[in-house]
C-alpha cells in the first residue's frame, strides 16, 4: 500500500536526475519554505536563489519545459495564477496604484511558485515530501522555543509578555502549528508499526500541541478542533459515508467540549471572548479599542459598508485602506483603523461579489475533485485555511501568503496516474 509520509527524504539534494538549474530551484525552495515560519527576509533570500536557478535552466539549456496533460488541465494549477489575475485586473480600476502595486508584491507568489515548480518532476512525490518535512521541522523548532518562553518567561526574538510566539504573529503561528500537526497525524498513521519513528513523531507532536495550547491563538485553535474529528474519521471510518457523517458529528462535539472543560488556555480564551461580545452587544463601547473580538465586529461593519457601496467588482486592489479606514474617524467605539480580519470579506471589498465567488467556487471545485494520496492532507489544509479566513485575513501576511500558496501546491497538484502505480 502506498503511503506519502512514510519516511523523511531529503532526495532533492541528492537527486542525480535532476539538472543544475532545477536543484538550485529545489534547494532554493527548501530553503523558502524552511524559513516560512521563521523569517521572511531570509525567505525571500531563497526565494532570489530558485529565480537563479531558473535562469541557469534557461542559460544552460538544461531542458524542454514540457507540461503534461495532467498538470495544464488542473484546477490546482490553474487556481492560483487566476487569483493572481484579479489582482492585475483590479489595478485597472484602483485609485491608489502605489497601494495597489503594494499588493501585487505581496501577492505575486500566485504567479512565481506555479512556475517554479512547473521545472521540477511535480509527479516525484519525493520531492514534495522533502519540502513538506523542511517546514515540519522548522515549526518544530518554533514550537520548542515557544514553549521554552511560556514556561521560563524569557522574551526570545519577537515574543513579547503573553504573546510567546518568537518569530511570526500569533494567528498565523497557530495555524501554523494546527497543520503541522496533521503532518505529524498522517506520519504516524503511516508509520504505526515502526515503533521507533511512533516514539519520535509522538514526541513532536506533544511538542506541537502544548505550544498551539500555550500560545492562545483562538484562529488556529478553533481550525484545529474542528478539523481533526474531520482527519480522524476519514481514517477511522474508510467506507460507508453514513457511518463516517455520523462519526465526524461525534468526534467533532466530543473534541469541542473535552478542549473547552478541561484545557485551561483554552478555555480562558474562549471565555473572554463570549465576554467581549456580550459586553459589546450590550451597547458598552468603553473598552471596545481593547478587545480582540468586539474591534472585529467594527472592522466587519465598515468593510461591509464599503462592500455594500461596490458590490459587483469592488474598490480595486489598491483601495481597501482608501475606503475604508475614514470610515472609522469620529465612530462611536473609540476603535484605531483596520482591516477587515476576515479575507472573504476583504476579497469582496477588493474585487466585489465577483471575484469572491471565482475564489471560492475554483477552490472547492478542487476540494471536491481531488484523489490520490495526497487528498486528506489537501483537505485538512484546506479547511483549517478556511476556518481561519474567517477571523483572519490569511493571505495579507507574506507569512499567511506563502504558506497557503506553497500547500496549496504540493498537496493540490495531481499525482501521475503511471508514477502513482509504479510507486504501489
Amino acid at each position: 500500500m502506498f503511503s506519502f509520509l512514510q519516511k523523511p527524504s531529503f532526495q532533492p539534494f541528492f537527486f542525480k536526475n535532476l539538472s543544475l538549474g532545477q536543484k538550485i530551484i529545489a534547494w532554493g525552495l527548501c530553503g523558502f519554505i524552511f524559513f516560512i515560519p521563521i523569517q521572511k527576509t531570509i525567505s525571500t533570500a531563497f526565494e532570489f536563489l530558485s529565480l537563479l536557478g531558473l535562469l541557469i535552466f534557461f542559460f544552460r539549456k538544461d531542458g524542454e519545459l514540457s507540461l503534461p496533460a495532467e498538470l495544464k488541465s488542473s484546477l490546482a494549477w490553474i487556481f492560483l495564477p487566476l487569483l493572481f489575475l484579479l489582482y492585475l485586473l483590479g489595478m485597472t480600476y484602483t485609485q491608489d496604484i502605489s497601494q495597489g502595486l503594494k499588493e501585487l508584491n505581496i501577492n505575486h507568489y500566485y504567479f512565481l511558485l506555479p512556475f517554479l515548480f512547473a521545472f521540477l518532476p511535480y509527479q516525484d512525490l519525493s520531492i514534495r515530501k522533502t519540502l513538506i518535512f523542511f517546514f515540519l521541522i522548522a515549526n518544530l523548532l518554533a514550537a520548542i522555543l515557544t514553549v521554552y518562553i511560556s514556561i521560563t518567561g524569557n522574551l526570545l526574538f519577537q515574543a513579547e509578555p503573553y504573546l510567546p510566539s518568537p518569530f511570526i504573529s500569533r494567528p498565523r503561528a497557530s495555524l501554523f502549528y494546527a497543520f503541522s500537526i496533521f503532518l505529524g497525524l498522517e506520519i504516524f498513521y503511516n508509520n504505526i508499526h515502526n515503533r521507533k519513528r511512533m516514539l519520535l513523531v509522538s514526541i513532536a507532536l506533544i511538542i506541537l500541541s502544548i505550544a498551539l495550547v500555550k500560545l492562545e491563538g483562538r484562529s488556529g485553535q478553533i481550525a484545529f478542533i474542528t478539523v481533526l474529528p474531520f482527519w480522524m474519521s476519514v481514517r477511522l471510518v474508510k467506507k460507508h459515508r453514513k457511518i463516517w457523517a455520523i462519526a465526524f458529528l461525534i468526534l467533532m462535539c466530543s473534541v469541542s467540549w473535552f478542549s473547552y472543560q478541561y484545557i485551561g488556555n483554552i478555555k480562558r480564551r474562549f471565555d473572554a471572548a463570549i465576554e467581549e461580545v456580550n459586553t459589546f452587544t450590550s451597547g458598552d463601547f468603553s473598552h471596545t479599542n481593547e478587545t480582540s473580538v468586539a474591534r472585529r465586529f467594527v472592522f466587519l461593519q465598515n468593510s461591509f459598508e464599503v462592500w455594500e457601496a461596490h458590490p459587483w467588482f469592488g474598490v480595486g486592489s489598491g483601495d481597501l485602506q482608501q475606503e475604508v479606514f475614514p470610515k472609522f474617524k469620529d465612530n462611536p467605539y473609540g476603535v484605531d483603523s483596520g482591516k477587515p480580519h476576515n479575507q472573504f470579506l476583504e476579497l469582496a471589498v477588493k474585487f466585489g461579489i465577483i471575484g469572491l465567488l471565482i475564489f471560492l467556487i475554483t477552490w472547492i471545485l478542487v476540494f471536491i475533485r481531488i484523489r490520490g494520496p495526497l487528498a486528506t492532507l489537501f483537505r485538512c489544509f484546506s479547511l483549517l485555511c478556511f476556518i481561519s479566513m474567517w477571523s483572519e485575513s490569511t493571505l495579507d501576511t507574506q507569512a499567511g501568503n506563502t504558506f497557503f500558496t506553497v500547500f496549496f501546491l504540493l498537496l493540490g497538484l495531481p499525482v501521475m496516474r503511471n508514477f502513482h502505480q509504479s510507486v504501489e
